[in-house]
């Protein structure tokens, strides 16, 4: 393997640098090129390396159980030889970073090495230490980016999972509230259903002041209570038809913007209630008549 000035430092450039440290497990069943890459490694202080030769893949197998190896290094003669360990090696669950060396030129087995799960592949008669050792950081840098990025989707993926079952929960929390307050503000008058005119207009309400921030809110709910009450429409119905209203209006929504606007709704229906209990005090007020002066008086 050709040689190079030696350097105490690992060089820069424009993509990377070269790893300070590397540990590397060799796979070969040729001790003389594993000791030649060896020494020459050591040689070329740019990066300092731990060096562990195996002379199969039992024995390769072995040592990743014990010893965690920054990258491997996998050399045969033969292209089909070496097609297939990077095969079985993969196949086994072995994840490290692997560059291949072989007696063989790129062109005829590299991208089938590649396709098989190689991180690079080289000749070795055409290879120097300093080029090996880009190979083994670039290999290094690869997966270490890749486990990032997987990382980072799957963080995203609980993120929106978890997400989705709050919203969930959210919407099942409000119709239990809703059900509850309901059935604790349950009125002697059964009244009548809903006209389809109210519930509409109460929906237009809904959204207005969720979806687009619309002004005279509350002048707005005054109203509807008023023609609810008007229309003999218990509490317990104008609770349920709040919780029917949001959860169709939330469900055409994201997670996260469901749960900014759940905070509204929510307020949104019990200053609903409000309204509807002061138009239902209204309707009840005793008249008082002009000539009925203790009445008056009290």
């Amino acid at each position: 393997m050709p040689q190079q000035t030696n350097t105490l430092k690992p060089p820069l450039s424009p993509c990377g640098v070269l790893r300070s440290r590397l540990q590397i497990l060799f796979i070969s069943s040729s001790t003389t090129v594993g000791a030649e890459l060896s020494q020459a490694l050591a040689v070329d202080r740019a990066t300092k390396t731990t060096w562990v030769e195996v002379s199969s893949l039992k024995d390769a197998a072995a040592e990743l159980r014990t010893t965690a190896f920054d990258a491997l290094i996998l050399y045969g003669e033969q292209g089909e030889e070496l097609l297939e360990w990077v095969e079985t090696l993969r196949a086994s669950g072995m994840e490290e970073p692997l560059v291949v060396l072989g007696e063989v030129r790129p062109l005829e087995w590299e991208a089938l090495l590649l396709e098989a799960g190689a991180d690079a592949y080289a000749d070795r008669n055409e290879l120097t230490v300093r080029a090996l050792l880009w190979l083994l950081s670039k290999a290094v840098e690869r997966h270490e980016l890749i486990g990032t990025q997987q990382r980072k989707v799957e963080a995203e993926q609980h993120q929106r999972q978890q997400e989705e079952d709050d919203f969930r929960q959210t919407l099942d929390l409000q119709q239990q509230t809703w059900e509850t307050v309901g059935e604790l503000c349950e009125q002697k008058e059964t009244g009548e259903a809903l006209p389809d005119s109210l519930r509409l207009y109460y929906q237009d309400v809904l959204r207005s002041q969720l979806i687009s921030g619309g002004e005279r809110v509350s002048h707005e709910l005054q109203q509807l209570a008023q023609g609810l009450a008007a229309a003999q429409v218990s509490a317990a119905s104008v609770m349920m038809l709040h919780g029917q209203a949001v959860e169709d209006l939330l469900a055409g929504l994201g997670p996260r913007s469901s749960r900014q606007l759940f905070p509204r709704a929510t307020l949104l229906g019990w200053e609903l209630l409000g309204y509807l209990a002061a138009a239902y005090q209204q309707k009840t007020l005793p008249v008082v008549k002009s000539n009925d002066p203790e009445r008056a008086a009290g």
